[in-house]
């Protein structure tokens, strides 16, 4: 398929254990590969916006992480920056990213941030403050079954988990689910035979209306070459004149239904590990 597949990730974990962490203990749930999932039969007009709500940190979380990480740091004699915090949606795992004519016109493609890069370190941070933020995966690791990756014991990461949310267990299971557990269902999505079509008309709009060549919104972005605001604006316009973006919401928000459906289990317990981070919330950003 020619859209593009987002990969596993995790917004704070990207440089932790990896994939393989989970993989030590039986798994009740089969991971889901985006060829088996189906969408709703009965779509939730809403499922975004669920899904949002359940796995979004509200900013006083951030900050309390935030908070406990720099204390953490502060100990070893290391300083810590906030990062900033950005309210992510499910809609960031979808590529092509959202993009409005009047964005384009004033910014072109810059507009748009890369949901890779929202929660991962700050550029220049040093190694020592990268290696204890992290810790030191040989040293032990927590990983919480069905969800991806894990993080090291000993790191400050590990150490602001258990503060803010009880456990590290519980901040793996929200942090690395917000990103994880959604992504096999929005890549379905991506690869159904509506996308297709939703594509071949974009591409058609495209080559009548502004005289240019793309098969997808995605492959105007070449790692050689950087997309001039005119192709932004001319991507705009066919996207508007289609209903671009409300037509693939659509479609994520069926497959988001099968993935609201199917994972009911770990989708309480990540409602339940914000629940109390919530509570301690008040209590970290008042010390």
């Amino acid at each position: 398929s020619s859209m593009k597949k987002r990969v596993y990730f995790s917004a704070l974990m990207f440089f932790l254990v990896g994939c393989g962490a989970s993989d030590e203990g039986p798994k009740n749930e089969p991971s889901a590969s985006a060829e088996s999932i189906s969408a709703a039969q009965a779509p939730d007009s809403q499922a975004i916006e669920k899904v949002d709500e359940i796995f979004r940190m509200t900013p006083a979380m951030h900050d309390a992480v935030e908070k406990e990480i720099a204390r953490c740091l502060d100990a070893q004699g290391l300083r810590w920056e906030a990062r900033p915090y950005q309210a992510r949606s499910v809609r960031s795992l979808a590529s092509p990213t959202e993009l409005s004519l009047e964005d384009a016109r004033v910014r072109g493609y810059d507009a748009r941030t890369n949901p890779e890069e929202a929660g991962g370190l700050p550029p220049g941070k040093d190694q020592r403050v990268n290696a204890a933020f992290a810790g030191d995966p040989e040293k032990g690791t927590v990983s919480v079954e069905g969800i991806p990756g894990g993080v090291a014991k000993e790191g400050c990461l590990a150490t602001a988990y258990e503060k803010v949310f009880g456990s590290v267990e519980s901040g793996v299971l929200f942090e690395g689910g917000a990103e994880n557990l959604p992504l096999p269902y929005v890549n379905a999505a991506l690869d159904g035979d509506s996308m297709r079509k939703l594509n071949d008309e974009w591409s058609g709009c495209m080559k009548r209306d502004e005289m240019l060549d793309y098969a997808t919104p995605d492959l105007i972005h070449q790692p050689t070459k950087k997309p001039d605001i005119a192709t932004a604006v001319a991507d705009a316009k066919c996207r508007e004149k289609i209903d671009y973006e409300s037509r693939l919401r659509t479609q994520l928000n069926a497959y988001l239904t099968t993935f609201l459906n199917e994972k009911q289990g770990l989708i309480v317990q990540a409602s339940d590990a914000k629940k109390a981070a919530e509570s301690k919330v008040s209590e970290i950003l008042g010390q």
